[in-house]
Formats: C-alpha cells, sequence, structure tokens
C-alpha cells in the first residue's frame, strides 16, 4: 500500500545541511536548563503504529514531564541522546511553494518556504556556522537527539496559531543582524513530506527497539519534538532568549548576544501568543489543520550555514 509520510518537528530544533547535502534536525540538549524563564524541554518521537494499546511507549513517564493527562493512542519515545531512523522505499515531495521571502507576512505563494526559518547568520554572525561533530558517527553531548533525512525538501507553516473562528495570530520579529527592512513571521512547524512506495516503515533510536508497522491510513504522521511543559499563562520568554540554546550547536562562543525580538509584539498581534496546552494527537495534523501549531513561537527554529 503506497502512503504518504509526513514527519512534523517542533519546537526547539535546529537544521542543518551536510557536505552530502542531507538534511539534519538536531535537538540541543535542554533537559536540565535550571533557568527561571525557560522552562526544561523534552525531545520526544510519536508515532501510529497502529497499536490498540492506549499509552504505548514512554508516554507515562512524558506526561509526568510535561504535565499532560489524556489518554494517548500512539506510541510515544522520549529521547535520550540517540539517533533516530526512519527507513522506507519511496522519494521526499517538494512543497507545492517554495523560494525566498519576499513580504513581511506568509501567503499562499510562500508560506511553504522553509525561509520562514531564520538563518543563525541573521541572528548572530558569530555563531552562524553548526559544530561539524554533530553530525559525526560518535553522538555529541550538546544534543538530546538527532535524525537525519538525507532526501528530504522540507517546508514551513508561518502561522503560530489559529483560534476559533480560524484567526492566524502571526508571531513577528525583527533580528538585529538582519538585512532585511520588514519585520518577519517566524515559522512554527517544520515538514519533510514522503511519497512512499513501500508497504510499511521502520522507526528505531539508539536505546529503542525497532518498530516496522503499516501506517493504518495513507496518510502517516511522525511528530518530532523538543518540548516544553504546558503552561496556563502565556509565555513566559516572549523576546527570544531561547535562542541562546542554540549558541552551544554553534562553532562559536557559547554566548555572544541573545537576539530580541521586537519588543512591542504583544502590541501588534491580534490577541495573547501563548502556548497549546499539549501536543496535538496525530491524527489532528491532517491537510485542513496543517497551519495550526503545535507550540508557541518563542521556541522557533534556526537554520545553521551548510557544513
Amino acid at each position: 500500500m503506497a502512503f504518504t509520510l509526513r514527519i512534523f518537528m517542533v519546537d526547539l530544533i535546529a537544521f542543518v545541511r551536510d557536505t552530502n547535502d542531507h538534511f539534519w534536525a538536531l535537538l540541543p540538549d535542554a533537559r536540565n536548563l535550571g533557568s527561571a524563564s525557560i522552562p526544561n524541554h523534552y525531545p520526544l518521537l510519536v508515532f501510529d503504529d497502529g497499536s490498540s494499546q492506549s499509552d504505548a511507549g514512554d508516554w507515562p513517564t512524558i506526561k509526568g514531564l510535561l504535565g499532560l493527562t489524556t489518554i494517548k493512542s500512539d506510541t510515544a519515545w522520549l529521547l535520550n541522546q540517540e539517533d533516530i531512523k526512519i527507513t522506507f522505499q519511496g522519494q521526499a515531495t517538494p512543497p507545492t511553494y517554495a523560494g525566498s521571502i519576499a513580504q513581511p507576512l506568509p501567503d499562499l505563494k510562500n508560506r511553504q518556504s522553509f525561509d520562514w526559518v531564520p538563518k543563525m547568520a541573521d541572528i548572530s554572525t558569530t555563531n552562524k556556522d553548526v559544530d561539524p561533530n554533530l553530525v559525526k558517527s560518535t553522538f555529541p553531548a550538546s544534543l538530546a537527539a538527532r535524525l537525519e533525512l538525507p532526501t528530504a525538501q522540507p517546508y514551513t507553516f508561518a502561522f503560530s496559531k489559529l483560534l476559533l473562528g480560524l484567526t492566524p495570530l502571526i508571531f513577528q520579529a525583527t533580528f538585529p543582524n538582519s538585512t532585511g527592512s520588514f519585520r518577519r513571521a517566524l515559522a512554527d512547524v517544520v515538514v519533510a513530506e514522503f511519497a512512499v512506495t513501500g508497504s510499511d516503515i521502520t522507526v528505531e533510536a539508539t536505546n529503542h527497539s525497532a518498530v516496522t508497522f503499516q501506517p493504518p491510513s495513507k496518510v502517516c504522521d511522525i511528530l518530532l519534538t523538543n518540548i516544553s511543559p504546558a503552561h496556563k499563562q502565556p509565555n513566559v520568554d516572549p523576546y527570544g532568549h531561547h535562542f541562546e540554546l542554540y549558541y552551544q550547536l554553534s562553532t562559536g562562543p557559547a554566548q555572544t548576544f541573545i537576539p530580541l525580538l521586537d519588543i512591542n509584539a504583544a502590541n501588534i498581534l491580534a490577541g495573547t501568543v501563548e502556548k497549546e496546552p499539549e501536543p496535538k494527537a496525530l491524527n489532528e495534523m491532517d491537510d485542513n489543520d496543517a497551519v495550526g501549531a503545535l507550540s508557541r513561537p518563542v521556541c522557533t527554529f534556526v537554520q545553521f550555514e551548510h557544513l
């Protein structure tokens, strides 16, 4: 049975292409920050393998860390400095629209451009180059997890949240080193999509046994996230201090400066920027809901220069 595979990447994740042009998702290890303003983040992999077991995998532990209560029908792994491998027969599907950002807010012609993910060079020119050891065979201590997708052609959604009535809240930002003259919206979801020609898929990680399964539907969704616990109040870091957590992945000094997002952002939004109470179930990430967010935009992504 041919099917569509979509890998959703959400929250604290950096992206880079190596010397072979392979796409990597790198999750900084932020599990023990001890920060008053930035909560700990936990690396998770969630997939629907058609099992009838509820709360399969590491869900009991994960729910305790994140403060979740809903019974989950999917399988979830709590990752601990692990390489993730997703194996299948098929090829990458390019985004419907691509290209660089040409205007401050998303539209249907460039909303899927991966350029909605800000470049480290726009944030800190000192830290623009990723440490090449992050994609070598030995797993680096600075990462909580990593995923290599050799042929991926990723795209993004640049809306931060859809409220009742389908009104998007667009989180705008200005980066001090940016050459652009306009505020830009930040991508909240990165997706790698594949047309799978085989009948099954295998998901494995270093400390988790491989699982081979046939997707229960024609669309197989996998969620990779580096997520913090849900909070009832709006996010406590509205000005981008989360970017500091990416500096440890670069070849530059660990902390050179912290880029502040537009401090007037709260005044130009249609409402309050807030965190979703918990990650969406995989079966909620369908085409009609694809522009919705899985998190608050304070955990925006970055992309490093090619290795």
